[in-house]
């Protein structure tokens, strides 16, 4: 079986945010159910939900037993920094400029840069 490489996806970072906080600020259960993405196999999302715990924008759970087949990672926790970062990558049209900028930059895209271009693009609407 071929492994796939995992890297940060900043459309899938989004996802994961916005979905955390729906799945917070809802009454259902909120365990690794809610994390699936079409189009993502579990590696890449276990990656990006870590590379969104280090970047400080939420907090997860892990697994003290690993499985094979489902999320051995799931957010239990958005910090102040992923409520910012949703906030400034809610609206699509904003977020899909600030992603072209990134890629007509040339520079490695990181969640601290999107969260950057965001929050100025935020300002010259102001």
């Amino acid at each position: 079986m071929a492994s796939t490489t995992a890297y940060l996806d900043l459309d899938l970072c989004r996802k994961i945010l916005l979905r955390t906080e729906e799945v917070m600020g809802s009454d259902r259960p909120k365990g690794p159910d809610n994390y699936y993405f079409e189009g993502y196999g579990l590696e890449m999302v276990e990656y990006n939900l870590r590379k969104l715990h280090d970047y400080g924008a939420i907090s997860v759970r892990e697994r003290i037993e690993r499985y094979s087949g489902v999320l051995n990672y799931w957010p239990v926790l958005l910090y102040d920094k992923g409520l910012a970062f949703i906030e400034a990558a809610r609206n699509d049209e904003v977020w899909n400029r600030a992603l072209e900028q990134i890629e007509e930059s040339g520079v490695q895209p990181t969640l601290k840069r999107v969260r950057r271009i965001l929050m100025e693009m935020e300002r010259e609407a102001i």
